[in-house]
């Protein structure tokens, strides 16, 4: 060491900070998308869980009053109608909502719920007796 010359290292280089903020750079450009499919795939399986609670207190309306809740294209009408078997939120703007009943003569009979997001970023959920299609 030269005389006079003090050589301390109390920090980072410019390039070591510059290493260190890339790799940050592509482990949060790997994990980000990663992180969103989860969350996607949460969102899916919270919406097809909530369309089997669905399905399941129609079809024990069904039992308990021999037939289906009137047709509605009115969501409260159908909440109250079910609220007994079900808890729905009270809002109704965040979706699109229409339910069908049929009850025919050679022993035909079923429902048919379709929901919709009204932001119109996720595919509508279809909810039939016996069947749910959907996200």
């Amino acid at each position: 060491m030269i005389k006079g010359v003090r050589r301390d290292r109390r920090g980072f280089t410019l390039i070591e900070l510059v290493v260190v903020i890339t790799i940050l750079g592509v482990l949060v450009a790997i994990a980000i998308p990663t992180v969103g499919g989860y969350v996607d795939d949460a969102k899916k399986k919270g919406a097809r869980a909530d369309a089997k609670n669905i399905q399941t207190a129609l079809i024990m309306y069904k039992a308990e009053n021999g037939v289906y809740p009137p047709d509605t294209v009115d969501y409260s009408v159908f909440r109250n109608a079910i609220k007994k078997y079900v808890s729905l939120p009270e809002e109704d703007d965040r979706a699109n909502f229409d339910f069908v009943s049929y009850d025919g003569d050679a022993g035909i009979h079923g429902f048919y719920v379709l929901v919709q997001a009204r932001d119109r970023q996720n595919l509508p959920i279809s909810i039939y007796e016996d069947d749910i299609i959907g996200p």
